[in-house]
């Protein structure tokens, strides 16, 4: 349930709530039906994409279907769904050649192509719209402004027939095409090589994203609508590398969007609809970006979180080796069992006892090391590990001195950040490529 929904619930808003979920109103079924079509097929196509980096694809037809639209309605010079869907088609599809053309035959980036196409597209649909309002039939164009933020309670029985075709048109056209689109989205050179038709695959693509952009117009318009293709994908990317996983989420968090930003709107009283979605699908975003278990915030910070501490135990251990060992007269490596003084191993970190102390407490829950009569004695365990420390970080100092010709005085930090990640089988490999002496 969305913010928005919570603030209208919270104003006393229960009746309509229910009204809406009772499914008895036509228009609520129509739109519902509606949005779940938009979901199923901008949940699908939106994943492939954000895999191939083309989130600005979207804004880009969404706005250039603008001025077919308009066309549609001056050639029935009437609110015909046929002329509509058919215009949007059209705009769509020569806006989809347009930037690929432009990308091929120009040094520009896709990015710049897009926002060619779609600033002068757009342009010229606006001028369109305002022009139509000054024509003699102008005044039958009554809702066609709504193209522009959407108005998913004005879906009709033929716009919701169109809807489920187009719908159904997608998901075959990426079941039929499912090997080929992954392997473009993934890897679009290798798929060349392999006799993949690339281009033929990117032409289908852009097809179907027209057809799904067209069919959203009603529901969130033109100004919003890139956000069905590429919020519910961004946040399913977020949550799982498996592109079959992918799509499910993203078309589950598509549908999921729309359904809720439908009755938000709805106990608006019949509010547009697509800012409504749009917000709807931010927070499901906001949600994934957080907790999504690799890449959100918040294990990002708990994994930072635990290799901090991981390294400030560390570097204790190391300072208890190395403060044992340089207290011996002669130099070498420390007797067994290893033991310092707090106050020298306080004078070695330069730190007083109280912090000393709670730097040490962590180290004597996982045994290894020992506090009695003021004396740290590293345990098996712990002196193991201090020796595993000490002898990966002279590894990778050296390594950075010999292979990378760095002064010492440069070394120092980065060995130090490395000896805590160094895994036992690098170690290894940097141990014998040092004593080979080969680079």
């Amino acid at each position: 349930m969305n913010y928005s929904l919570v603030l209208l619930l919270a104003d006393g808003d229960w009746p309509q709530f229910v009204r809406f979920w009772s499914l008895r109103d036509p228009a609520v079924r129509a739109a519902l039906a509606g949005v779940l079509f938009l979901g199923v097929s901008s949940g699908l196509l939106g994943a492939f994409i954000v895999l191939r980096r083309l989130s600005l694809l979207g804004d880009s037809l969404g706005h250039a279907v603008l001025p077919g639209v308009c066309l549609g309605f001056l050639v029935a010079q009437a609110k015909d769904p046929r002329w509509i869907f058919g215009g949007a088609l059209a705009a769509a599809l020569v806006a989809s050649w347009l930037i690929t053309l432009i990308g091929r035959r120009s040094v520009l980036k896709p990015d710049a192509c897009m926002g060619l196409v779609m600033s002068g597209f757009f342009g010229i649909g606006y001028m369109l719209l305002t022009r139509i309002q000054q024509l003699p039939f102008g005044s039958r164009q009554s809702g066609l402004n709504q193209v522009l933020f959407g108005q998913a309670s004005a879906i009709s029985d033929r716009d919701l027939w169109f809807m489920g075709v187009a719908t159904l048109v997608i998901v075959l056209g990426v079941g039929l095409a499912y090997k080929e689109l992954t392997l473009t989205s993934f890897d679009e050179q290798f798929a060349a090589t392999i006799g993949v038709p690339t281009r033929t695959v990117h032409y289908l693509l852009m097809t179907l994203v027209a057809l799904s952009i067209v069919i959203s117009i009603q529901a969130v318009g033109v100004v919003l609508l890139s956000a069905m293709l590429i919020t519910p994908a961004a946040a399913a990317w977020l949550l799982t590398d498996r592109l079959p996983v992918m799509l499910l989420l993203s078309v589950l968090f598509a549908t999921a969007g729309g359904v809720l930003g439908l009755n938000a709107s709805f106990m608006g009283r019949n509010l547009p609809t697509g800012p409504f979605i749009v917000v709807t699908l931010s927070g499901i975003f906001a949600g994934a970006w957080c907790l999504a278990p690799q890449h959100g915030l918040l294990q990002r910070w708990l994994r930072r979180r635990r290799h901090r501490l991981r390294a400030q135990r560390e570097n204790v251990l190391k300072s208890i080796y190395l403060a044992a060992e340089a207290s011996q007269a002669a130099g070498g490596t420390p007797p067994a069992p290893i033991a310092v003084s707090l106050a020298r191993l306080a004078g070695y970190r330069d730190e007083s006892p109280p912090k000393l102390r709670a730097a040490l407490r962590p180290l004597v829950r996982r045994g290894l090391i020992d506090v009695a009569a003021e004396q740290v004695v590293l345990t098996p365990l712990g002196a193991e590990r201090a020796i595993e420390i000490i002898r990966n970080f002279r590894l990778w100092e050296r390594f950075l001195t010999e292979e990378a010709s760095l002064p010492v005085d440069h070394t120092q930090a980065g060995a130090e950040q490395l000896e805590h990640i160094l895994s036992p089988d690098l170690a290894r490999e940097l141990e014998a490529r040092l004593s080979d002496g080969k680079s």
